[in-house]
């Protein structure tokens, strides 16, 4: 049976996955030269290129990441009207258009740099508006997801405390029972 909740697993995995394959093609492709490529020419335009890809996969899997906490918390807040697939596309699609827009945002505030370690290129930290950049874009998912979190808890922590049903109380316990099951189920 398919939920709402596997796109979102398979959606955190999505970034990961080009990451990882991006690494391990350069990787090859610079043990077929047999050196690092950063002196090649033409350097600058893929450490331009390699900065983005990192920044693009980390925005968009903290994104995913947050909504994936806040379809938690609304499976566990109302059981019974969870998210509808179709929204969840959506709001997927929108955090990868929030990640790569962060990404090619900060070509405009900051740029991306040769790491220190000299083995791959990242955001600029030196530069104050790659910092804005940052915290005002992922900032919110990590409120968000904290908030999610925090909601989850404190609902589960009130079911537990549910006292013994009475006649009036058992469509509040099956809902409540409804909720565990679906939080398991995840």
């Amino acid at each position: 049976r398919r939920t709402t909740s596997m796109p979102l697993v398979a959606g955190l995995a999505l970034p990961d996955l080009l990451f990882a394959v991006y690494a391990c093609c350069r990787t090859f492709y610079q043990a077929s030269l047999g050196h690092l490529i950063w002196g090649l020419d033409g350097f600058h335009i893929l450490c331009q290129f390699e900065g983005m890809f990192i920044c693009g996969t980390l925005g968009a899997s903290t994104y995913a990441f947050a909504l994936s906490a806040y379809e938690r918390y609304v499976k566990v807040k109302t059981p019974l009207r969870a998210l509808q697939s179709r929204t969840v596309t959506q709001l997927y699609a929108a955090c990868w258009a929030v990640g790569i827009g962060a990404a090619n945002l900060n070509f405009g505030v900051g740029g991306y740099r040769m790491m220190p370690s000299g083995t791959y290129c990242s955001v600029d930290n030196s530069k104050i508006g790659t910092f804005l950049l940052i915290s005002l874009l992922l900032m919110p998912a990590l409120i968000g997801t904290v908030y999610a979190y925090r909601q989850v808890y404190l609902e589960l922590r009130s079911l537990s405390r549910v006292r013994r049903p009475g006649a009036a109380d058992i469509a509040t316990q099956q809902e409540a029972i409804i909720g565990m099951k679906m939080v398991l189920m995840m």
